[in-house]
């Protein structure tokens, strides 16, 4: 019922513009259940290209909008976050930082993308940062690691962390949580 108005436009468009149209709303099954689906409808032309009508199809995608949310959720719990969330290439290369990280470095989320993490570790850590990085490579986890780093105004702290790999599908880090 929520989508009611959404499907009467989508049916409008194809049947007065008759033109393709695709579109993603929720469905009622018969036993009450609500399912995400993804309709396809194409308006169909006589020999003569008088339109005749339309012809469509669904596909459930309630798996995919599920995962979906999920997503969304987690990526707002971890921006919310007043830890430092950090995400990195295999090789220490920034490509997520969060709110947390924001105000314990004094990078802005837009300065340190495509950045590297080695010149935030003090001179004397950044060897212990590239071999951080071998380690997570190898698969292997390093929880509580200390060390000193430097803040965007020069100012050292001391930080426990904890790397953590993501894989794909084919078992290779592909992504490093910090």
């Amino acid at each position: 019922p929520d989508d009611l108005n959404l499907w009467s436009e989508h049916r409008h468009q194809v049947t007065e513009h008759k033109v393709e149209g695709k579109i993603e709303l929720r469905l009622v099954r018969p036993d009450g259940q609500i399912r995400w689906a993804d309709h396809v409808c194409l308006p169909v032309f006589d020999d003569h290209g008088t339109f005749i009508g339309t012809r469509g199809g669904f596909s459930d995608i309630s798996s995919r909008k599920q995962a979906e949310e999920r997503n969304r959720r987690l990526a707002k719990i971890v921006d919310s976050s007043d830890d430092a969330i950090i995400g990195k290439t295999p090789d220490g290369i920034i490509t997520s930082w969060n709110k947390g990280a924001e105000k314990i470095y004094g990078y802005t989320e837009a300065e340190v993308p495509g950045t590297s993490i080695t010149p935030r570790a003090q001179a004397a850590h950044q060897a212990e940062v590239l071999q951080v990085h071998e380690t997570i490579k190898r698969g292997e986890h390093v929880e509580h690691f200390e060390t000193l780093r430097t803040r965007k105004n020069g100012e050292q702290f001391y930080m426990s962390l904890t790397y953590s790999s993501v894989r794909d599908k084919q078992g290779r880090v592909v992504t490093v949580s910090t």
